[in-house]
C-alpha cells in the first residue's frame, strides 16, 4: 500500500475481479485498439498538416501518446505556455527525462479526444508555435 497512495485497495480489488474474467481483457483490447489507432492517425495527420517539416515524430504503433521534436525551437517550455494561451496543453519532453532531458521535444496525448478535436488541437498548437517563433507556420 505504501507504493500506491492514489488508488484504494477496494477499487483495486474490484478491477482485479473484472479484468480476470475469462475473455474480458482481450475483448476490451479488441474494442479499444481501433479507437486509439484512429485517434493516433488523426493527430499525426493534423500535426503533419499544421507543421510540415517544423516537426518530426514517428507514428506510434500503440499506446496513447505521440512523441515529437521541434528542431527549430530552443526548448518547448515557452511553446507550452503559448499553447495554453491558445487553448491546448501538452507536456514538454524534458519532464520525462533525468538532467533536463531533450529540450526540443514534447509528448501529446491522443487518448481522450475525437479525431475532429485532435485536428482543432493541432490548429491551436500551431497558433502557440507561431507566437513562440514569431512567424506564421
Amino acid at each position: 500500500q505504501a507504493t500506491d497512495l492514489h488508488t484504494s485497495t477496494f477499487a483495486q480489488h474490484l478491477l482485479a475481479n473484472v479484468v480476470t474474467q475469462p475473455g474480458w481483457l482481450e475483448d476490451h483490447r479488441r474494442s479499444i485498439v481501433p479507437i486509439y489507432r484512429e485517434r493516433a492517425d488523426a493527430l499525426a495527420n493534423a500535426l503533419d498538416a499544421q507543421f510540415g517539416d517544423r516537426i518530426s515524430f514517428y507514428r506510434p504503433e500503440g499506446g496513447m501518446f505521440l512523441w515529437t521534436e521541434f528542431p527549430q525551437l530552443a526548448d518547448t517550455d515557452r511553446f507550452a505556455a503559448n499553447a495554453i494561451e491558445a487553448g491546448v496543453a501538452f507536456i514538454p519532453g524534458q519532464a520525462f527525462a533525468v538532467d533536463q532531458g531533450p529540450r526540443r521535444t514534447a509528448r501529446f496525448s491522443f487518448a481522450t479526444l475525437s479525431p475532429s478535436e485532435l485536428e482543432e488541437a493541432a490548429r491551436r498548437l500551431a497558433v502557440g508555435y507561431e507566437k513562440t517563433v514569431g512567424a506564421p507556420v
